[in-house]
């Protein structure tokens, strides 16, 4: 059993450090894969994530970064 998930952020049009950057100031341990071995470039970033309610607070803040970077772009 796994307590992590890779992140393809490719259908958003950001690179993956964008999401780390948000997801660790948020106080996620999130690790940038966007230079990994055999993934395309600026593409991907890996998330340790430990309880259920760990995945909801995941959840809210991916939606409250999209929902703040769509207000910034607009």
């Amino acid at each position: 059993r796994a307590n992590f998930l890779l992140g393809d952020v490719g259908a958003s049009n950001k690179k993956a450090w964008i999401f780390v950057d948000y997801l660790y100031e948020n106080g996620f341990f999130v690790r940038d894969f966007s230079k990994g071995a055999g993934l395309e470039k600026d593409r991907y970033f890996r998330i340790t994530i430990g309880y259920r309610k760990d995945m909801q607070r995941l959840l809210d803040a991916l939606i409250e970064f999209e929902t703040v970077s769509n207000q910034s772009a607009s």
